[in-house]
């Protein structure tokens, strides 16, 4: 029998991601084989919980270091997390749409949020944020909105040294009058590749045995729907007011003689492919995509996200371009 401070059957209090939920254990052990596999390195024994209101699917095994005894004092903190990551949320928010935007006044780079959990990336360890976009609609649903009214809500969790490179950008477009030259070497057709690959890649040392498991169809139609979001939201909504020039030259120049089906995923890098990501919950919520599906697109990006801050010094460029006064003159502003 396994000795600990909590017992099977107890409801209790556990971390998912930065927020407490609410949870029953439902199976204490010190050896399953799935629990040393999802906790590799940690000391047992190991919890294998359920959410109360989450399906099934999300029961997982965890370490005591998530759980809480279900007190007053503990159920206290639990609503005082869920404040607290909602001026998070809001504030992350406006802080990357001022970024996208260029607004006149310079974004704030929010605070780190709290002790995110680690998980295996499965369904079971998808970001909690995921959830909340789920129980907003269960909300409008409950006060008679119609199912196919409601909006698909996903909720992108941009890495904090990401977050700075969204600044950075702003403001050397915006206050430095600079741009990122082009051509782009790596483009964001060769980004996407190098992801594909690493995915596969069991000598690379980032490899993530988890990932190269997944469907290859699935990772295939991931990749390709970022390509084409790319493609077709750069000139509409990926651009600052000052670039449009060059982005108009550019679309003169491949769209010359012998330019081939040139498309701006093969011109365009890291820079600009980050800024996706700011406009992409946006972009979805005109889709009808079911929870299961966002959830999925939700690890699919986080995990590439993680990618690129491993990739960095790779992916961005240290210097922006200067640009000639007579381009200046021309810009918008």
């Amino acid at each position: 029998m396994v000795h600990t401070e909590f017992i099977e059957g107890e409801r209790v209090l556990c971390y998912h991601g930065p927020l407490l939920y609410e949870a029953k254990i439902l199976k204490i052990s010190n050896d399953a084989p799935e629990a040393l596999e999802t906790n590799p390195g940690s000391e047992p024994p190991f919890y294998f919980v359920h959410y109360k209101g989450w399906k099934q699917s999300w029961d997982e095994w965890i370490t005591n270091t998530r759980l809480l005894k279900l007190t007053t004092e503990n159920i206290a903190a639990q609503k005082q997390l869920k404040e607290v990551q909602k001026q998070r949320d809001a504030a992350e928010q406006q802080a990357l749409q001022a970024a996208q935007r260029g607004g006149e006044a310079k974004p704030s780079i929010p605070g780190k949020r709290g002790p995110v959990v680690d998980s295996r990336g499965t369904k079971r360890g998808r970001e909690s944020t995921a959830q909340m976009g789920i129980s907003d609609q269960r909300r409008a649903l409950e006060r008679g909105y119609p199912e196919d009214y409601i909006r698909p809500q996903i909720y992108i969790a941009i890495p904090d040294t990401l977050k700075v490179r969204l600044v950075d950008d702003w403001e050397w477009i915006t206050h430095r009058k600079q741009v990122v030259p082009l051509p782009r070497k790596p483009n964001v057709r060769d980004i996407l590749a190098k992801y594909r690959r690493s995915l596969i890649d069991d000598k690379n040392p980032l490899h993530n045995p988890h990932t190269a498991q997944r469907p290859v169809n699935l990772t295939h139609e991931f990749l390709a729907g970022l390509q084409l979001y790319f493609d077709k939201s750069l000139g509409t909504n990926l651009l600052y007011k000052f670039e449009r020039l060059q982005y108009s030259n550019q679309k003169q120049i491949t769209s010359g003689p012998g330019s081939g089906d040139a498309q701006m995923s093969g011109i365009y890098g890291a820079e600009h492919l980050l800024r996706l990501f700011v406009n992409l919950p946006e972009m979805m919520s005109h889709t009808r995509m079911d929870n299961e599906s966002i959830l999925i697109l939700q690890e699919y990006i986080t995990d590439f996200l993680r990618w690129m801050t491993r990739e960095e010094q790779y992916l961005f460029i240290k210097e922006y371009q200067e640009t000639s006064g007579q381009y200046q003159n021309q810009a918008p502003c």
